[in-house]
């Protein structure tokens, strides 16, 4: 156990598997770092939040990956108490790391962030639709999964796509699209008469050869055959997906009704979108245990079909089910395909990364540092202050604005001083003005 401790510890603080990622160790890296390493999942997981060390999270992540509650608490205050940690209530604080994290956020971020005013939103909104206007669509596409649904003009061949790439769009875009490209030659030249035909008559060694990180062939036969059964069953996945949708507003509905019932006298609460997560984990729970799915990961186990699949419930920001929810329903235009026509764009939430956390953090849209459901509700509220009809139209120009390494993680002056949102940048050159008049 020691030397398993060891081997994932190094891992989840150096995090050169696959990508690097910043300074929050993600739960799929710390996963993936479990399988390179043939380390126990759970202290893996444990092990990656020890970092920062939340015993609180590390029982919620465990529960999320279905491990041993006991062993993932037992790991992380071990280790919190080997690297010289003193627990001070629910927090074991950890001494500052003694290496220097490939990303980081600029330190003069504010941590307290004020709700977006309508003045700021109305400032804000014309510096986005500037980033917006000048972004090099097509350039940009090209680095982008959403490349791949475009590439299909038959809606119902574009949401199948779709969900196969946004299911393996982790780690970096030059080492995935070439395993979607390679899943989708297969499946040519109609991805949703493949995936039905495949529903029907599984194969199991229809994707043999093809591998990804910690996915192998058999997770990928599993996501085919969902798709291809929910498609067989409701007529399409758009049609599933908002018939879900639809039910989880009435759900909706009926407890704010009771509430108010409850309390009638209480100021009602500011408007939000809560149909939108249920949904989703009905939709991806549904994918997860069709029928076909069992067979196909005999002997595999299901571990591998819901990294594909996550649970939108779990304690992520589930941004690869966002992304593929806005490719979805906001558009149609030049990136977003807007083919589900019954949910309305407005109830999306961002597909939180990397990337746009940053620079979310940078405009003050929020000041969470987690990469969790909760913060990117929070920015999507902010954004909602902008335009409420469409809050995540700006998602593709903030999220490239990272990726291309025109917001590098650490500001630099010249980049700064040319950036179109420096005015609005609460850790560039326009900081202190932003300051005074937020």
């Amino acid at each position: 156990m020691a030397v398993a401790v060891a081997f994932a510890f190094a891992f989840a603080v150096e995090v050169e598997v696959g990508v690097e990622v910043g300074v929050e160790v993600r739960v799929e890296v710390a996963i993936e770092v479990a399988i390179e390493v043939r380390v126990a999942v759970e202290v893996a997981v444990a092990v990656a939040f020890a970092v920062e060390v939340r015993v609180a999270v590390a029982v919620e992540v465990a529960v999320a990956v279905e491990v041993e509650v006991a062993v993932a608490v037992a790991v992380a205050v071990a280790v919190a108490v080997a690297v010289g940690g003193r627990r001070r209530g629910p927090m074991v604080p950890l001494p500052a790391p003694r290496y220097t994290p490939p990303v980081r956020y600029t330190p003069s971020v504010r941590r307290r962030v004020r709700p977006l005013s309508p003045a700021r939103a109305a400032r804000l909104r014309p510096l986005l639709d500037a980033l917006d206007a000048e972004l090099d669509r097509t350039a940009r596409i090209s680095a982008d999964p959403v490349e791949f649904p475009r590439r299909f003009p038959d809606p119902h061949d574009a949401e199948v796509a779709g969900l196969v790439a946004v299911s393996l769009a982790y780690g970096r875009a030059d080492v995935f699209k070439p395993v979607v490209a390679r899943v989708l030659a297969r499946m040519a030249p109609s991805p949703a008469r493949f995936a039905e035909r495949f529903a029907r008559a599984p194969d199991p060694a229809a994707f043999d050869g093809i591998l990804y990180r910690f996915n192998r062939p058999a997770d990928l036969a599993a996501l085919v055959a969902a798709i291809g059964h929910l498609r067989l069953r409701h007529g399409s996945l758009g049609d599933r997906f908002t018939a879900l949708f639809e039910e989880a507003e009435r759900e909706a509905e009926a407890e704010a009704a009771e509430a108010r019932s409850k309390a009638p006298r209480a100021a009602p609460a500011a408007p939000a979108p809560r149909a939108l997560r249920p949904a989703l984990s009905r939709f991806a729970a549904e994918l997860r245990d069709a029928p076909p799915v069992a067979a196909l990961l005999q002997g595999r186990g299901g571990r591998g079909l819901r990294h594909l699949l996550p649970d939108p419930s779990g304690p992520g920001a589930s941004k690869r089910w966002n992304l593929y929810l806005r490719w979805m329903i906001r558009g149609p235009d030049a990136v977003d395909l807007g083919i589900w026509r019954g949910v309305p764009p407005s109830a999306l939430v961002v597909p939180l990364d990397t990337h746009v956390h940053r620079v979310a953090r940078h405009l003050g849209l929020t000041a969470r540092r987690d990469a969790s459901w909760r913060t990117a509700e929070e920015i999507t509220a902010a954004l909602r202050g902008v335009d409420p009809d469409d809050p995540v139209r700006y998602d593709f120009a903030l999220c490239h604005l990272g990726m291309s390494g025109r917001c590098p993680a650490r500001g630099e002056a010249a980049r700064c001083a040319v950036c179109r949102l420096a005015r609005a940048c609460l850790s560039g050159p326009a900081r202190s003005s932003t300051r005074r008049s937020a």
